[in-house]
């Protein structure tokens, strides 16, 4: 039973550090991926955010593009989505 817990755990780290490796070779495919995979998570994460819709998503685009130019800080040790996150939820929301 342990076998599978520690499998999913390898394949997590082993995401994580194709993502960070990625991001600081600035593997336009990969950000292009994350964005794709991300984009609708932030929004609705932005949605605390005062402004409508398109606020919500301008905000949401310049985060993902602050993250893409600071992409290389991204160490792939924890999750990526946290990472990804954590500037919002440390400024208050902007």
């Amino acid at each position: 039973m342990s076998a599978l817990p520690m499998t999913l755990n390898m394949t997590a780290e082993t995401e994580t550090a194709k993502i960070a490796r990625g991001l600081r070779e600035r593997d336009m495919e990969l950000v292009a991926d994350l964005v794709e995979r991300f984009q609708h998570r932030l929004v609705r994460y932005c949605y605390t955010s005062p402004g409508g819709e398109s606020m919500r998503r301008t905000l949401a685009q310049r985060d993902l593009d602050s993250r893409a130019a600071t992409g290389s800080q991204y160490n792939g040790r924890q999750r990526f989505d946290p990472w990804l996150y954590r500037d919002r939820a440390q400024s208050g929301n902007r």
